[in-house]
């Protein structure tokens, strides 16, 4: 503890922490700016989240169509969320800084990339809309492949914007 302490009177740790708040400030302004509503009106930290109810999706079929293009992100419950469809999508740009995106510019990619994860699932979701009791994400990723080309060109979007900014040696090291 006397060490984390320590670490945090640190310039360099100052920094750090501005930076994560910097790139998320960006984040939500981009994706308030596309038209989604950040449960907060925006954030005061490294965190975010989404609510998806005026979407009429939830944020665990976000989370899969995401998590198949490559972007992960959280299912979240919001207030007024019954049992467990949750609405919310909890986004964090720690992960992405850690691995060297810092700037503006990438996080405005970033939430490209997001917004166009989550129309891909909008139209996936209008496809399951008679049938409340089908949606569940074996068929939902199952209709993916009716959308396969945007599926596909997601994913290489991300996956190109992912290979400009590799993981430090020392995290990939510890995933051996």
């Amino acid at each position: 503890m006397a060490v984390a302490l320590k670490q945090a009177r640190t310039e360099d740790y100052r920094r750090e922490q501005q930076l994560y708040l910097d790139t998320a400030a960006t984040l939500s302004r981009e994706l308030l700016s596309k038209g989604y509503h950040l449960l907060t009106g925006g954030t005061d930290s490294h965190i975010m989240l989404l609510d998806h109810r005026k979407d009429r999706i939830s944020g665990f079929e976000v989370e899969s169509v995401l998590r198949q293009v490559n972007i992960i992100a959280n299912q979240n419950p919001l207030p007024g969320d019954k049992g467990l469809r949750f609405s919310g999508l909890r986004l964090a740009t720690t992960p992405m800084v850690i691995r060297g995106l810092q700037d503006s510019k990438g996080f405005v990619q970033v939430a490209e990339l997001v917004h166009r994860g989550i129309e891909l699932t909008k139209a996936l979701s209008m496809e399951f809309k008679n049938s409340e009791a089908q949606r569940s994400r074996r068929n939902l990723l199952h209709l993916l492949g009716g959308k396969v080309v945007q599926c596909n060109e997601l994913k290489n979007d991300v996956t190109a914007l992912a290979r400009q900014y590799p993981l430090p040696s020392y995290l990939y090291q510890s995933l051996l």
